[in-house]
């Protein structure tokens, strides 16, 4: 029971204070907006490679687009049919539609939990900061896949005649778009944790009893 209590209180108690942390500092609104910011132009970045069929505009201020703290807000249309009404020089205004991803549960929450755990593991401080590059590029990777997934979803569902999926596809999209965007929280971050944090025989540095 000793060990048990001295490992909860290591550990668990540590992790929990730098989770807290890291989670109540993306609150204070100079760095919420520098966040929100970096991850809404990242994210247009991304769409507009994985989906060049359609254009994405990370400025909602350009199309008077109300954006909420919690929220990443993105206009997309149709990219042929602007280019083409542009060719023309047409004045008829665009149907811009409007994607929302959730800031916190999409880019936050996720990276803040592992971060805590890599800083609470029992390793050296150069495993740690290699664990933190190689596993903030699989959590980039990952959640490239996560966004441009919701995002062909909601384009799809849309019907402005580009990524047309079939009933049966865009139940597939969904149900991969749902799944991920709940594992991307905590699931996602404890595996690519255990990757990058541990070699073989490491459990011995958390529990120096086990054989």
């Amino acid at each position: 029971m000793q060990a048990i209590r001295t490992y909860f209180i290591k550990y668990f108690l540590s992790f929990l204070l730098i989770y807290l942390a890291l989670l109540g500092s993306s609150h204070l609104p100079p760095i919420r907006k520098n966040l929100k910011d970096f991850a809404r132009t990242k994210t247009g970045q991304v769409l507009n490679t994985t989906l060049p069929k359609a254009i994405f505009i990370a400025d909602p201020q350009r199309l008077n687009l109300e954006e909420s703290s919690s929220l990443i807000t993105l206009a997309y249309a149709n990219r042929a049919a602007l280019d083409a009404q542009r060719k023309q020089q047409q004045v008829v205004a665009m149907d811009f539609q409007v994607l929302n991803y959730e800031l916190d549960q999409i880019y936050l929450t996720g990276l803040f939990f592992f971060l805590a755990l890599v800083l609470v593991t029992p390793i050296s401080w150069q495993r740690k900061i290699i664990g933190i590059l190689i596993g903030g590029a699989l959590l980039f990777l990952i959640n490239t896949f996560v966004i441009s997934v919701l995002a062909l979803e909601k384009v799809a569902d849309s019907k402005i005649g580009i990524y047309d999926l079939s009933a049966g596809s865009l139940k597939i999209v969904t149900f991969l778009g749902n799944l991920f965007n709940n594992a991307i929280v905590f699931v996602v971050p404890v595996f690519v944790w255990a990757i990058v944090c541990f070699k073989r025989g490491d459990l011995k540095l958390l529990f120096p009893t086990s054989k």
